[in-house]
Parts: C-alpha cells; structure tokens; sequence
C-alpha cells in the first residue's frame, strides 16, 4: 500500500468522522427541546466541533427546525459560551455595531440586538404620540385613543418575528416604596412587557448564585420581543443592596433606563418590619417600639460623628451594619441620599429616574404619566384608565382595548384591571386597617432622618411632602 493511499484513506475516515459527530451534536441539540419549552437549556446544548463550521451547523438547524425563535435562542446561547469577555466586550455587543435583521433566512451570527436604543426612529412611529390640553380631559381620551387605533394597525402590519432582548426598563427599588403597584400600572402599556419569573421580580444582580449563571441565564428571564416592544423587571433590593450592583448593572445593560422609587422613611419603616414578621424573618412577637429603640441606639451616633460628612464612610457603615445584622436594613434602607449617590456615580438623570412612592398611593396616573415620558414612550396610560379599589383605597391601572360596532367601525374600551386583587400587598398602607404607630417613635424617626431626607432632596433638586 502506497504512502499517498495511506493519506487517502486517512483523510477519508476524518471526514466520516467529522460527518458523524456532526450527527450526533445535531442529534443530542433536537432532544433538547420541548414542545412546552420557549428556549433552550444552556446545560444541554452541545459544544460546536472546530471542523463542523458555524454556518453550516448553523443552515442545517433552520432547514430542520423552522423555528427563527429558538434559532435566535439558540445563536445567543453560543455566542455567550465561546466568547469568555461576553460582559466586557463592546465590539460584540454594543447595539450600534449589530444590525437586527427581519428576514428569517437572512440571519448571521452578528443579527442580535439584545442591547436596544428602544426610542430609535426605526422602532417608534411619531403617530403614536399624541397631544391634547391637559385640562381638557374629554380631549386628552379622543386624542389617546386615535393614536392607539394607529398602534395596533401599524403593529399589526409588523411581521411578528421576536427576538431575545435584555431588558429597557430595570425598577431598583426601594422595598416597600410601591414598585410592586407600578409594575402592575406599566404592564398594561402594549409596549411594555414583564419579566416572566417570580412575580417579575429576578435578583438576578443582588444573589450571588443567579448572578453567577451568566447574562444568559438572565436574558432567558424575559419573553422574546418584537422591535417595538421592552422588557422590564423590578427588584426592589437592587439600590441598596451590594455595593458592586450598579457597576454590574451598567455593565451588563448598559442601554437599560432605571427607576428609584422611594417613600416617606418613616413609613417605609413599620411596612419594612411587618413584612420582615410575615416573612419569619423576625418573630410574630417582636415589638416595633423596642426594635426601633434598639436599632437607633447603634444608628444615632453617626449623626454628630464624621460618618455623616463623608459619603463613602457613610456607606461603608451602612453595609457593615447590616452585615453584623441583616435587620439594621429596617432602618438604613430609608438613608436614600447614600444609596442614590452610587448609582449616580455612574447614571445621570436621563436614564435614572427618581419617582416619589407616596405619589403612587394618591394620583399613581402622574407617576405613570412620568415613566411614559421618561422612556419616550406613547401615554397610553392615563389617567382614565385607572379605577380604584373603595376597600384598599388603592388605585388599578386598565389596559385599553379595540372593539368594534356591528357596522365594523373600530373603537377603544378598557380591560380588566391589572393586578387587582394583590396578594401579600397593602399590609399597612390599605385604608381598611386601623393599625397605628407610637407617636413617640414617629417622631424619634422623624427626627432621625430629617438631615438626611434634606441631603436626599438637595441631591434630586426636588423636595417631597414628607414627615
């Protein structure tokens, strides 16, 4: 037998080879799905041979599948796996240098903007927008809803192609503020769609083990999206947990806008201990009196040391008191000037939005009015929309809707109201309870947080109607 037969043969049985574990790979990426499943397990995919080629492996699971939804999945999943700079490497991942594709055999594997501008001219059409005097409330609906009659025939005409996103809209907190209650109002803007997972809250920045799963574990917390639409979650510990957690956040979703809302501190206190009792974390015996007592006896002493004129000193402190006991958060998450000062080290007022949670509570259709404006949204949220519960005294947003005449002539309603019966919600803030706190320690409380209530409205330029 020649040398050169040798080689032949050699080469021949590589190529087999190669050809079977093709075939095997392919086979093991089929069993992976589901019928119920939206996306692929990042555990059960397999690793792409060097000699099977992207592209190629690539065509044969579109020509097998048909399915652009899980292809797109599935493309990201990879990119996340062979790219070991996937957080830090702006050339992959900045939006400006993808272009998002629409037709589904044109997809290569640069096609995905998961990072969106969601206000470029591309994804929301001016005749969505609308303009009505604010006093004319009869105006402002007739307004309203011809511009969502020009929404949902443009949407329609949209080819309903969707694409996995991270989300455009993160809610930081604070806990006990009400971004539970503004969630459940956004969410019946067309536009805006929630995080699918544990009541849309994620942690997935303030755990150690989500975080630890990769940005792919929390891009797969989030429906696919057309190109109009946004993701948004909410996690309420996110502003004044960890201290990295807002270097992670621009890091990750460096193209996410964020809100902050906050509420009178000393309110924020006694919902702050309720809830830490129904959560078992504090006994169903402890006494709110003696625990504020207790809790300000260690905390009042910074108010005349130099802690107080030293930002970073400050948050030191706070950390640390909570690491010697997680409960001290009763008190320090309410010390907003601190947190707020580093997340504004890296955001500036265009993308992060403080929103007074007290608001919420008495005209929540402003608050939403703000967020609408503040993502550059069309308000198809007004005030009209909301109704209110007559027990709770607390307000529900309606999504609107588009009937029509027996002639066939198109006409707005309202839906049900979302999240109208909240469970776990409302346990010291509903109109039907007749709980009430010590005078003397609202006004021990009171007195321990107006300095710094007064560098918090400082630091925003706004002063809100608090205790």
């Amino acid at each position: 037998m020649t040398e050169n037969t040798v080689e032949k043969k050699k080469e021949k049985f590589s190529t087999v080879q190669n050809i079977q574990n093709h075939k095997i790979e392919k086979t093991k990426l089929m069993n992976s799905f589901s019928p119920q499943s939206q996306y692929i397990s990042s555990k059960n995919l397999p690793q792409l041979s060097a000699s099977t080629g992207k592209e190629n492996y690539k065509q044969e699971f579109v020509d097998s599948q048909k399915n652009p939804d899980q292809l797109n999945h599935f493309i990201l999943e990879k990119k996340i796996q062979n790219n070991t700079k996937f957080r830090t490497d702006k050339k992959v991942m900045s939006s400006e240098n993808i272009k998002l594709s629409n037709n589904k055999n044109d997809m290569n594997f640069d096609d995905f903007k998961i990072r969106p501008k969601y206000t470029d001219k591309n994804i929301v059409s001016k005749s969505w927008f609308w303009e009505a005097d604010k006093s004319d409330r009869k105006k402002i609906v007739q307004e309203r809803d011809k511009a969502f009659l020009r929404f949902i025939k443009d949407t329609e005409k949209i080819e309903n192609i969707k694409y996995p996103r991270l989300p455009g809209l993160i809610g930081l907190g604070v806990e006990k503020c009400g971004t539970g209650a503004l969630q459940c109002m956004l969410e019946t803007h067309p536009m805006l769609l929630p995080a699918a997972k544990n009541g849309r809250e994620i942690h997935y920045f303030d755990r150690k083990e989500e975080y630890s799963e990769g940005i792919g574990h929390y891009l797969r917390q989030f429906p696919q999206l057309t190109n109009y639409q946004i993701a948004m979650e909410k996690s309420p510990s996110y502003f004044t947990d960890a201290e990295n957690i807002p270097r992670q956040v621009k890091e990750d979703v460096p193209n996410a806008k964020l809100y902050a809302m906050v509420c009178d501190p000393v309110n924020r206190t006694y919902s702050d201990f309720r809830q830490e009792i129904w959560k078992t974390k504090l006994p169903r015996t402890s006494n709110y009196d003696k625990l504020i007592n207790s809790k300000l006896l260690n905390l009042l002493g910074i108010k005349s040391s130099r802690l107080q004129r030293d930002d970073d000193a400050m948050s030191n402190f706070i950390f640390d008191s909570m690491d010697k006991d997680i409960n001290n958060h009763i008190i320090t998450h309410g010390l907003y000037y601190y947190h707020l000062k580093r997340w504004m080290k890296l955001y500036t007022k265009n993308d992060l939005l403080v929103i007074d949670g007290e608001e919420i509570m008495k005209e929540p259709w402003n608050v939403v009015e703000k967020v609408q404006e503040f993502l550059q949204i069309p308000k198809f949220i007004t005030k009209e929309n909301f109704i209110e519960n007559r027990d709770t005294g607390f307000y529900f947003s309606r999504p609107l809707l588009v009937n029509q005449t027996k002639n066939g002539q198109q006409f707005v309603t309202y839906g049900e109201p979302n999240c109208y019966v909240m469970k776990n919600k409302g346990r010291t803030r509903s109109k039907s309870l007749s709980e009430k706190i010590n005078s003397r320690v609202v006004n021990l409380l009171t007195k321990f947080y107006k300095p710094y209530n007064e560098f918090f409205f400082n630091l925003i330029g706004e002063k809100y109607d608090w205790q």
